[in-house]
């Protein structure tokens, strides 16, 4: 990850989404705090052209932009993310797998990969699909002591799914029934992305598109190999999409 995104990812997580040329220096580039001068030059070099930032001369701090829609695609961070649940109803099943997998500058970065005890059965036809049985969940956190960890993960980044209304809804509605806020991060559909993309395929399964763009896969119906694939393909829809002229979050909202 090149460093305006880790400035850029630790500023969003504040409160007032700034920081003190000291602050930020003495995180990142291990600079003495009492050298003002030294910080005000590094940061300007590093942050000075990219959009997502502005300095505030009045108070010293550098901001982050609240206009997120205005990053170009490839200067977003991406969390593309998948789950695997005991059904499809999202107030009374529960999630018992999430699979993440960023995307910084363009390339796949990190990936997180969590089991859960959903403290419930899980169907027989859920375990013959994603190969998860009960006895594979019972030791594991439930959602409610990985929600933090799961937090820190997707942080400010753009959030990707295939079909995102059911994986973001599931995970709003488990983070809502254990006393958090859902997430508010941009959030994208790669189907629906697909759909504009590629209108000529008569399904825009995630099987159908990844096939579509050749890409090959040897696992399916666990969240981590489903978030991989997705993100695959995500990468390929980004350079499709620059192609058509499509160049922002913004515009790229307006095209979907």
């Amino acid at each position: 990850m090149n460093l305006a995104n880790r400035i850029f990812n630790y500023l969003s997580r504040k409160k007032n989404r700034a920081g003190t040329e000291p602050e930020i220096c003495g995180l990142f580039f291990q600079a003495m705090p009492h050298h003002p001068g030294v910080s005000h030059t590094m940061l300007q070099s590093v942050l000075r052209l990219d959009g997502r930032f502005h300095y505030d001369d009045r108070n010293g701090l550098w901001f982050v932009n609240e206009d997120m829609l205005s990053i170009r695609l490839p200067e977003a961070e991406y969390c593309i993310i998948d789950i695997e649940t005991t059904g499809f109803n999202r107030q009374f099943d529960r999630i018992i797998e999430i699979g993440a997998v960023k995307i910084v500058d363009g390339e796949l970065y990190s990936k997180m990969d969590l089991l859960i005890n959903p403290e419930r059965p899980v169907p027989f036809k859920i375990t013959q699909l994603t190969g998860l049985a009960e006895e594979m969940l019972v030791d594991k956190q439930p959602f409610h002591e990985i929600v933090p960890a799961l937090m820190e993960y997707i942080g400010s980044s753009v959030l990707v799914a295939h079909h995102s209304d059911f994986d973001l809804g599931f995970i709003n509605a488990s983070l809502q029934r254990c006393g958090h806020h859902p997430l508010d991060n941009i959030t994208l559909c790669s189907c629906k992305i697909a759909r504009r993309l590629f209108p000529s395929l008569q399904s825009h399964s995630l099987d159908s598109v990844a096939k579509y763009l050749d890409l090959s896969f040897t696992a399916r119906h666990r969240a981590y190999d489903d978030a991989l694939v997705t993100a695959h393909l995500f990468q390929k829809c980004l350079n499709a999409l620059q192609k058509k002229g499509v160049n922002t979050l913004r515009e790229l909202k307006y095209f979907v």
